[in-house]
């Protein structure tokens, strides 16, 4: 399976709930480009900086992050910024890892990062009340 990311909205997680899968947009995960943005780095660091990527794309506030698990016959490379992938399909519920939300009123910044909070996936609700408010 293949982590990957992507910024969510109340209206995305709405859809989530209702319909059980969301279409994937703004998806990122570690590619190489990922992993040469920190050549020395393992892969809990390349993973957390596709997190970071995934936020700064997000339109939301608070900003909030889906992270889930895919099938590596899923995915393909996309064209457009550093760890883009294109999802063959949507995103289901039961691909759903956590979620990860930020302050109210914090972004990424060029020379910060984001700092997100952990929700279990069973925590959409809350999640999506905090987006909603």
């Amino acid at each position: 399976m293949i982590r990957a990311y992507m910024p969510v909205d109340a209206d995305a997680l709405d859809i989530l709930s209702r319909e059980g899968s969301v279409p994937a947009t703004h998806v990122v995960s570690v590619t190489s480009g990922v992993r040469a943005l920190a050549p020395d780095g393992d892969e809990e660091l390349h993973e957390h900086l596709a997190c970071q990527l995934a936020a700064a794309a997000a339109t939301s506030d608070p900003v909030a992050v889906l992270a889930f698990d895919v099938r590596p016959e899923r995915v393909e490379d996309a064209e457009g910024h550093v760890g883009a992938i294109s999802l063959l399909g949507d995103v289901g519920l039961r691909d759903v890892a956590c979620f990860l939300v930020a302050d109210p009123g914090e972004r990424v910044q060029e020379d910060a990062e984001l700092e997100l909070s952990w929700y279990d996936a069973g925590e959409r609700d809350s999640v999506r009340a905090l987006l909603s408010s």
